[in-house]
């Protein structure tokens, strides 16, 4: 399993939604209807969130926000370290915050920008 990766993403944007009214639009719209759970449990310090009920493609995928700014992390917390080469371990992730951007910018109500590129079709 020399090229075993494991993808991240981390996208900040805006939405006049609450952060559950927003929730439930990015788990119909991206997680196959897996519920977002844990509001006003503590998963971020400090700033509200929630995360999908179970893993999604074994990934751990987190909402959190306040203001009508917020932030979706995804990783992948039980990735099989020993399974990767030492030297490779720099490069053992891919950022695919880019393409999760384009599919949020889908979202009526979301509005992002990555790297001056709006996700929102012209």
């Amino acid at each position: 399993m020399k090229s075993l990766k494991f993808p991240v993403v981390y996208v900040d944007f805006t939405s006049p939604d609450p952060l559950m009214m927003l929730a439930h639009k990015l788990s119909e719209q991206l997680f196959g209807g897996i519920e977002f759970i844990g509001e006003n449990s503590g998963i971020w310090d400090e700033v509200p969130a929630v995360r999908l009920a179970r893993r999604f493609l074994g990934l751990s995928v987190e909402l959190g926000g306040t203001d009508g700014r917020y932030t979706l992390q995804v990783d992948a917390p039980e990735f099989p370290w020993p399974l990767v080469p030492e030297t490779e371990r720099t490069s053992a992730s891919v950022d695919i915050s880019s393409f999760v951007a384009h599919l949020l910018g889908q979202i009526p109500g979301v509005e992002l920008s990555v790297d001056g590129w709006s996700g929102k079709p012209q």
